[in-house]
């Protein structure tokens, strides 16, 4: 029934296009879809036994292979700026809302796409896109078997099958579980799975089906500290729970859905992508040291929150004709997206367990908590856009696209604390991208954005915590060059403006807009084969961040978690002198000074960190098998992060890993 209201919301987008203009009455309760060049090839399931985040990457702005993750970015940190708040996921290049995490059993890679590689795709986002590779059976089959365990308690155990059952058709069939250890002493237990079904008769037809789970119980809550004053805390003890013990959440996540493709004449292509995600939470705690003094005195508070139950559905359909003319190549697109998200938050009650020193067992029994009725928010979308997409080789590339979207964000149902009404948007978010060949090895390049984003959920330690929040406005302009150094070496410069409505905190802890921020950068990369021998990801970042118009909530000028430098350095060595059996790895990241605090009073950084590893490439019983070793924060360097304004977690410790990846 939801994904029918899906379409209806989506197919009527027009008619509500009218309707939102008229600020109506709150209702009642380039190649699309392909992966883009360096990814896993849709069809084919990535290999266990050589997984290499260093080699996959076709730059430094972020990649994940497995449990390997490089570059500058990730999908919640994308130029100061959360991607998947944002809404700019896509899943084989097709439009999808997550409310959790893609399960690593579904994904082959995680690849964030700014600056060039971002013009890939006919409709880019200003905070950039988080693209996910699925991973699909083929008609070969393959059984991948991985198994992990480190220092701070974290172990666990992977396999992923592929099994062809007729001409056409394959299953995929995943499962994972394990224990999870944290830098607070804390710990969990999860367990996943995935199943799976493909048909592709020939290759004008491809669909594909998903359904995968999650599951997390006995999720220990570490503290989170919240100084009385302008300071950082000081002597807290890694690796220590001090209780209670009963603040335990568990939860439920799925994400299930399909992709069909179909090529009914030559240069025509139609896409389809409908998704469904799912967060269950059965409990969930807050456990906040509050008023916490330079002694290491706090006052111990756990936030508990009813059982919550939020929905997603979103999808894409889009059609495209390609045709070449000579040296030149066009691609036309026409497409649609929406999405219907219900969420559901408050109702929560607060008991505060009294004084307590940050190396202290807290010994108080759970008491009964006095629970309130929760809130309920829907988000209905549509998007209708149309896009050219244009090279002539030898010369460059031209990217065009317009949108309009019909957003509407309804109080539907409240709680005792609820704040009945709607937001209504209906902007035009157009996007152009262009790109000169000036010669075989160097390109230039140049795009403007303007997106309609989501700004995510309040955190935790705000009076609204988790409270969806409006929709905003963004901009975003680039431009930069690539230039081919060699034939597996590319090194990427790029500038970029990206100008966008400030959450934070106002003077009744109310997380909500405050002011305008505005990020601009240089960001570089250099990705690729030094050396037969030597493979390098390195990257950085020179930003400057600014924070406008919030003085009278007493926000300071420097938005709070944004660095002004962000380096990464990633090398693989494989000499051939141990017959490539052997690699050598290592890691280097630095992260400058950041604001802590709203007021601009408080700063955390610098942040240096090292890692190194080693593969071992082997055969077990005839079968290729990868043993790799792998020491994080190698000198134990201490530090914190941030989890929103004047709120501290502390950094992980040093962790040594060991995993055992094997291809049967």
């Amino acid at each position: 029934m939801r994904w029918a209201g899906l379409a209806v919301v989506t197919a009527g987008l027009w008619p509500g296009l009218a309707r939102a203009q008229q600020a109506p009455a709150p209702p009642p309760v380039v190649k699309p879809a392909a992966a883009p060049a360096g990814q896993v090839s849709q069809g084919t399931a990535a290999s266990q036994a050589s997984q290499n985040a260093v080699t996959s990457a076709d730059d430094a702005f972020g990649v994940t292979v497995g449990n390997e993750t490089i570059g500058l970015y990730s999908p919640t940190d994308v130029r100061g700026f959360s991607a998947l708040a944002a809404g700019n996921a896509r899943f084989d290049g097709l439009y999808f809302d997550p409310l959790n995490t893609p399960s690593q059993l579904l994904i082959t890679q995680t690849a964030i796409r700014v600056g060039i590689a971002a013009q890939e795709s006919p409709f880019p986002a200003p905070t950039g896109v988080v693209d996910y590779t699925l991973r699909r059976p083929d008609a070969t089959p393959s059984l991948g078997l991985f198994t992990y365990t480190d220092t701070y308690g974290n172990a666990y155990v992977e396999a992923n099958a592929s099994v062809p059952v007729a001409p056409g058709w394959s299953v995929g069939l995943g499962g994972m579980g394990g224990v999870d250890g944290y830098f607070d002493g804390t710990s969990d237990r999860f367990n996943k799975m995935l199943l799976s079904v493909r048909y592709h008769p020939s290759r004008t037809v491809d669909v594909f089906l998903f359904y995968t789970r999650t599951g997390l119980d006995a999720a220990l809550q570490g503290p989170v500290y919240l100084p009385d004053g302008n300071f950082v805390p000081q002597g807290v003890p890694r690796r220590f729970y001090g209780g209670p013990g009963w603040d335990m959440d568990s939860r439920a996540a799925y994400n299930y859905g399909g992709i069909a493709t179909w090529r009914p004449a030559p240069g025509w292509r139609v896409d389809a992508g409908l998704f469904h995600s799912e967060l269950d939470e059965k409990l969930d705690y807050t456990n906040l040291y509050t008023n916490l003094t330079r002694a290491g005195i706090a006052d111990q508070q756990i936030i508990v929150q009813p059982p919550t139950a939020s929905f997603s559905d979103s999808g894409e359909v889009r059609l495209s004709r390609s045709f070449s003319e000579g040296p030149r190549q066009h691609n036309f697109l026409i497409s649609l997206r929406g999405r219907l998200r219900d969420s559901a938050f408050g109702g929560a009650d607060t008991v505060d367990l009294g004084p307590i020193a940050v190396n202290q067992t807290q010994t108080a029994p759970r008491p009964i908590f006095a629970l309130s009725p929760t809130n309920h928010d829907r988000i209905e979308q549509g998007t209708l856009g149309i896009a050219y997409i244009g090279e002539w080789r030898g010369v460059g590339a031209v990217s065009l696209s317009l949108s309009r979207s019909s957003y509407s964000k309804t109080a539907i149902e409240g709680g005792l604390d609820a704040a009945p009404g709607q937001t209504v948007a209906t902007p035009f978010t157009p996007a152009a991208a262009v790109r000169l060949d000036l010669t075989p090895t160097l390109a230039i390049y140049a795009s403007t954005t303007r997106g309609l984003e989501d700004a995510g959920d309040a955190p935790q330690t705000a009076a609204n915590r988790y409270e969806p929040l409006t929709a905003i406005i963004s901009h975003q302009h680039d431009a930069g060059l690539r230039w081919k150094v060699r034939k597996k070496l590319d090194f990427l410069l790029g500038v970029f403006d990206i100008a966008k409505p400030y959450y934070s905190f106002n003077a009744g802890n109310i997380y909500s807009i405050v002011g305008n921020i505005d990020i601009r950068g240089i960001e570089t990369s250099l990705s690729g084969a030094v050396t037969p021998t030597l493979n390098v990801v390195a990257g950085a970042v020179l930003a400057d961040p600014r924070a406008s118009g919030g003085a009278r909530y007493g926000v300071g000028g420097f938005p709070v978690g944004q660095p002004h430098q962000l380096v990464t350095v990633n090398l693989d060595w494989s000499p051939d002198y141990w017959a490539r059996k052997i690699t050598l790895d290592g890691a280097f990241t630095y992260q400058s000074t950041v604001a802590a605090t709203d007021n601009d009073r408080v700063h955390l950084g610098p942040e240096p960190l090292l890692e190194i590893g080693a593969r071992y490439h082997v055969r077990l019983a005839g079968m290729p098998a990868q043993f790799r070793l792998d020491v994080q924060n190698l000198t134990n360097f201490y530090g914190w992060q941030l989890d929103g304004s004047g709120a501290y977690q502390l950094l992980p410790g040093r962790i040594v890993s060991l995993s055992l990846g094997v291809d049967v």
